[in-house]
């Protein structure tokens, strides 16, 4: 590895942190000494990338500083070419806008030869959705957005019918469904709503007193969802 392409995936890795990482672990992840990292580190910033921290306290990529899209692996390529394909799949009409829009761009600004992988890949994910209200995806994902109270008209899966307020956090595309995981303030409790059985709901115009970062990983713990919990 050139010293150039490890001085790009060291701001890769200090990007993908979004708290300080110590030179202990960049090093290990880099396989290099830590006094590397340290000199790479100061060779960064006399280069304009904005990184705070010093040593024994880790470092951090501060916002603001981007990367050309020229220094995309191929992996990378293809992982973002299967992740927008699949968003185009989804019931989700806004969403598989912005997923082609998103295709759109990188095809544009990517260069040869990359253009070329771009072109050639296969890489798909199929699924069979069920159908879904575009009117109440939008509904729920902008009260999801703006933090605020959920009142939805509910069809669970006996037929039964009932109406809930709840505190809308996190959309899950699970294979052929969507589901929308909420805080139920009948129930007390965190609640799974299919998106398929919503059967109207309006936002209310006030915000529940929490933020959704948190309901979701409060959720993640209860779920035992380790992998993402504690990311941000």
């Amino acid at each position: 590895m050139t010293r150039s392409q490890r001085l790009f995936q060291l701001l890769q890795l200090l990007r993908e942190h979004h708290f300080p990482v110590s030179a202990e672990t960049l090093a290990n992840r880099l396989d290099v000494s830590v006094r590397t990292i340290y000199r790479d580190i100061e060779t960064l910033k006399a280069q304009g990338a904005h990184i705070a921290g010093e040593a024994g306290l880790g470092f951090q990529l501060q916002t603001g500083f981007f990367l050309p899209p020229m220094m995309w692996t191929e992996n990378e390529i293809e992982a973002l070419i299967l992740g927008a394909r699949w968003v185009a799949d989804l019931p989700d009409d806004p969403l598989k806008q912005a997923a082609t829009s998103i295709l759109a761009k990188l095809q544009a600004i990517l260069p040869e030869p990359q253009q070329r992988l771009f072109e050639q890949t296969t890489l798909y994910a199929f699924s069979q959705w069920l159908p879904v209200d575009q009117d109440i995806v939008a509904c729920i994902r902008l009260a999801t957005r703006q933090q605020k109270k959920l009142h939805i008209h509910y069809e669970n899966e006996t037929g039964q019918k009932a109406e809930r307020i709840i505190w809308p956090f996190s959309i899950g595309y699970f294979m052929h469904k969507m589901v929308l995981a909420a805080w139920c303030e009948l129930r007390g409790d965190f609640r799974h709503f299919r998106l398929d059985r919503v059967l109207a709901c309006d936002v209310i115009d006030e915000h529940y007193p929490s933020y959704k970062k948190q309901l979701f990983k409060q959720w993640c713990l209860e779920q035992r969802i380790t992998a993402t919990a504690d990311r941000n």
